[in-house]
């Protein structure tokens, strides 16, 4: 997983949804990072007390660290979909009685795409075979760990955030 709070110089814009995107130097490497920065107000406030960390490899890496944009478009966009039918999130701004787990974060490089979220229970488990079951010959490691005040994130936007 990314080495997160080295300090790096990089460019960031917010988008209009709350995200803020940037592009950084890791190691000489670029790494790309999203940020939901509307999740600002309940950071630390809500039912979502654990982080989950999904990191996949690329299989088609380009030189620098980042995936072909034929992988990227049609396998890690797709992957990110399953997420918000996993975690029941219909709309990144709104949260809803039946959403299991927020996406806070993307973290694009170094061979890899890191999804960072938050959820309301640790069980990861169904996940990853719905993840290996349609995306066969993608490797996923993942952390869960309980973060009640939401530090991690908070780390996150602090760095590459607004």
């Amino acid at each position: 997983m990314f080495k997160l709070f080295s300090n790096k110089n990089g460019n960031t814009s917010e988008t209009a949804d709350s995200w803020s995107v940037g592009t950084f130097d890791e190691d000489g490497k670029p790494l790309i990072v999203r940020v939901n920065n509307g999740l600002k107000q309940i950071a630390g406030k809500s039912e979502f007390v654990f982080r989950v960390g999904l990191a996949i490899p690329f299989l088609h890496s380009m030189e620098d660290g980042m995936p072909s944009g034929d992988e990227h478009q049609n396998i890690f966009w797709k992957i990110e979909d399953e997420l918000f039918k996993f975690y029941a999130i219909k709309d990144e701004k709104y949260l809803n009685s039946d959403q299991r787990g927020l996406l806070c974060a993307t973290l694009t490089g170094d061979g890899m795409k890191e999804f960072i979220l938050y959820a309301k229970n640790d069980e990861i488990n169904d996940l990853l075979n719905i993840l290996k079951a349609k995306f066969p010959g993608y490797l996923f490691s993942n952390y869960v760990e309980l973060d009640k005040k939401w530090d991690g994130y908070k780390k996150i936007r602090y760095k590459f955030g607004k």
